[in-house]
């Protein structure tokens, strides 16, 4: 089981019975937000937000944390910059992840393979838009 634990910056690996922690990840810049586990590829992806909060985020971060659920580790990062603060994931039916960048675009990122992503700005963030 995987869990993140936003107050200390940390991915956690739990028994799934016990629920004790058995990894600890840390050394993840301020702060690791949520988790999208994407079973087919043995990955979990966790946001770097920054240290704000919504609407209040001073040093927003830009970064998309890759952990291999089999090695439970961190193995590299995405960087979304020039998109900021991002959260809310999603992995839609294609296989592609949304990612919510606050006030600057949605990404949309293939787990396959290749890399490939693609972005849609969002001038005025109360505007809903469809991909």
């Amino acid at each position: 089981m995987i869990a993140v634990d936003k107050i200390g910056t940390k991915v956690l690996f739990l028994n799934p019975v016990s629920f004790e922690t058995e990894v600890v990840l840390d050394g993840f810049p301020r702060t690791v937000h949520e988790l999208l586990v994407v079973p087919h590829t043995g990955l979990a992806y966790v946001p770097i937000f920054g240290d704000g909060i919504h609407g209040r985020n001073p040093n927003p971060g830009h970064l998309l944390c890759i952990i291999d659920l089999e090695k439970r580790a961190h193995v590299g990062d995405i960087d979304l910059t020039p998109y900021i603060a991002p959260h809310t994931l999603r992995l839609a039916p294609d296989g592609m992840i949304y990612i919510t960048c606050e006030n600057s675009a949605v990404v949309r990122w293939s787990t396959g393979l290749r890399i490939r992503w693609s972005t849609r700005s969002i001038p005025d963030p109360r505007t809903a838009i469809a991909w």
